[in-house]
């Protein structure tokens, strides 16, 4: 659209170069002609015959009448051209009128356009502006999420652990607790029969030794 409008400026420019350039010449022209019009009339005066040189009255008669004659033609001539020339004048003078008021609507024309493009120019760039702060706050929320996430895992692992060493804690502690259950048992047992334990007895001693501990276990994950 700027370079269209550049383009007819060009144009109008180069049209009213041209329109000057012939008013210019037109104008030599009819000082020539003038000065041929003028030289005219000075030769044919001088060619007049002059009082000592009056022949017959009759023929100084004609030559005053050619003479008037051919001074009106010329006159004729002249005003016809100084009208010709003031037509044409008048013409390239609203022509270059027109022109001048054509190219200062395109100059405003192409201002008016600058000045918008500069808008939208401007308002993209602000646009753009803000968007990328949206997209920074976004990036730094991400960050912050993805850092909460990292101490949350990192807390879930610690507890994890924590949970893992009481447990094995708690595994020594049964075992010590079993290993004490039985010992006392087996001294209840030898104290109570005070007689020598079988084979087959002491397979019924360790069931009810299992059976004790599997209790003590239930019981203490009840109470956790």
């Amino acid at each position: 659209m700027v370079s269209t409008v550049e383009q007819k400026v060009e144009y109008l420019n180069k049209l009213l170069d041209n329109n000057n350039e012939t008013a210019k010449t037109m104008k030599e022209n009819l000082e020539k002609l003038e000065s041929i019009i003028t030289n005219r009339i000075a030769t044919t005066a001088s060619l007049s015959p002059s009082i000592g040189d009056i022949g017959p009255s009759q023929d100084i008669d004609e030559k005053y009448i050619d003479l008037s004659k051919e001074n009106q033609m010329l006159n004729q001539v002249v005003k016809d051209y100084e009208s010709t020339l003031d037509i044409i004048m008048n013409k390239y003078r609203l022509q270059t009128k027109s022109m001048q008021s054509e190219k200062q609507n395109l100059q405003l024309k192409l201002e008016n356009d600058i000045f918008r493009e500069k808008s939208n120019v401007q308002k993209l760039m602000n646009e753009n502006k803000e968007l990328q702060e949206k997209l920074n706050r976004s990036i730094n929320v991400m960050r912050e999420a993805l850092s909460a996430s990292e101490e949350s895992e990192n807390d879930n692992d610690l507890l994890i652990q924590s949970l893992i060493n009481e447990n094995n804690g708690l595994k020594s502690m049964l075992q010590i607790s079993q290993m004490n259950d039985i010992t006392n048992l087996e001294k209840d047992l030898e104290i109570d029969n005070q007689t020598t334990i079988k084979a087959g007895d002491k397979t019924e001693i360790k069931k009810e030794i299992d059976n004790k501990v599997n209790n003590e276990i239930i019981e203490e994950n009840e109470n956790n």
